[in-house]
């Protein structure tokens, strides 16, 4: 079976939805199916024929549209996925992309061939940090959001209602989309595939060790490690203030880098934090820095799953999470964390929440030994990458199955933008 997947952006170095996309990918080539992905060539680090591992890539140009105004880019956005998919050539048995305005695309252009949506996130779980940053903003600026909202919200509506199946990395994200956008639930699938628990795993006391020298960690310092992107659903501003609240043995180490790493420094320094918070920049492996760590903490407020947390699991930390009150918070911290048995989950989006979560976390040694294994012993179970890859194969080929040994033939097809 052929099958062509799609993807916004191809940065499995840099991007959670990338990496899941070359890990279902690798699972059906492995079950003997080909697969070939798709992306423009302003999104992805790869030439175009290049393969990744033995997955082609065919990187394609893009004469972008130009919004007349960024509340208006999700219009654009179905433009470029057109100029995209009718670069594809060959017979096909199924589609896959990761980018709603492309699988509604596809469906108009190849009716005959069924696509399937992997959807990494949906623009109702960033109505918290949407909110924040329209906090104080001008009325022309509040404006600007709920319009930008709206198209994007009904980009993703008409994908849902165009996908053969949906696939979900959280039964939260599921049961959000089937509530909010009317999904069929018979179409939703959640699949957990997330983590390579072999690679991910507790260290050796030498690791530990070395880890806790290079970040410059004495042995009395509490370590508090946090990996990601730095983006305003971060909610990293509460977790720093509720360092300032702690004794001065704990630290907070923080990897990764984005566009509030400005606004971060600033409150770092600001508080007088610098040599409590410790700013890694980026690292193209994590591992040392949840070696180096006595616990995790995740006070994310908006989130699909929740990849580094189920990292920091898998390597037995104990986690500290935010979690979810369907209204300014959304994520899947609880389902991750089993209702709170492998870890802490923080009711209360406030500094003083967390500082206390922590503090108790930290004078705690058995409760943190609970949590440790009961996280590893999870992570394992739940979200490795070979239960995920099965289970997704499986999808793959029921849906696809009318289609196999038939192949259609995708066509160069010129449509009208649509929502134009």
């Amino acid at each position: 079976m052929r099958i062509l997947w799609h993807m916004p952006t191809l940065q499995p170095s840099s991007c959670g939805l990338s990496r899941r996309a070359f890990g279902f990918a690798d699972g059906l080539q492995h079950a003997g199916h080909m697969v070939e992905f798709l992306v423009a060539e302003d999104k992805t680090s790869f030439e175009n024929g290049e393969c990744a591992g033995q997955l082609p890539i065919h990187v394609t140009p893009v004469n972008r549209a130009v919004p007349p105004h960024w509340s208006l880019q999700s219009r654009c956005r179905l433009s470029d996925a057109q100029q995209i998919l009718q670069q594809a050539t060959g017979t096909v048995d199924l589609f896959i992309s990761c980018q709603p305005e492309a699988i509604t695309i596809a469906k108009a252009m190849w009716p005959s061939i069924p696509p399937l949506f992997v959807c990494g996130g949906v623009t109702i779980l960033h109505d918290g940090a949407d909110a924040q940053r329209r906090d104080g903003a001008s009325i022309a600026t509040r404006l600007a959001f709920q319009l930008d909202r709206t198209l994007k919200r009904r980009n993703e509506r008409t994908a849902f209602q165009s996908a053969d199946a949906v696939v979900f990395d959280s039964q939260s994200t599921r049961g959000r989309v089937i509530a909010e956008y009317g999904l069929d639930p018979a179409k939703g699938h959640a699949i957990y595939a997330a983590i390579d628990s072999e690679q991910f795993r507790p260290p050796s006391e030498s690791e530990r060790a070395t880890a806790r020298q290079r970040f410059g960690l004495s042995e009395s310092d509490f370590c508090l490690a946090w990996t990601g992107r730095l983006s305003p659903e971060k909610n990293l501003s509460v977790l720093i203030d509720a360092v300032a609240k702690l004794p001065s043995d704990v630290k907070l180490l923080l990897v990764g880098d984005g566009p509030t790493e400005r606004d971060i420094r600033s409150q770092v320094s600001t508080a007088g934090l610098s040599e409590r918070v410790l700013q890694a920049g980026t690292m193209s492996d994590v591992r040392p820095a949840l070696w180096a760590a006595d616990a995790f903490v995740f006070p994310s407020i908006s989130e699909s799953l929740g990849l580094s947390l189920i990292e920091a699991m898998s390597t037995a930390l104990p986690c500290v999470a935010l979690q979810a009150d369907e209204r300014n918070i959304r994520n899947a911290s609880a389902e991750i964390l089993d209702e709170g048995n492998c870890g802490v989950l923080v009711k209360a989006n406030s500094a003083e929440a967390f500082a206390d979560a922590i503090q108790s976390l930290r004078g705690d040694t058995d409760r943190r030994a609970k949590f440790a294994q009961a996280a590893r012993a999870r992570a394992a179970a739940e979200f490795a990458w070979v239960g995920g890859q099965s289970r997704f194969n499986d999808l793959v080929e029921r849906l696809a199955c009318r289609f196999i040994g038939t192949g259609k033939r995708v066509q160069r097809t010129t449509l009208p933008v649509l929502g134009s």
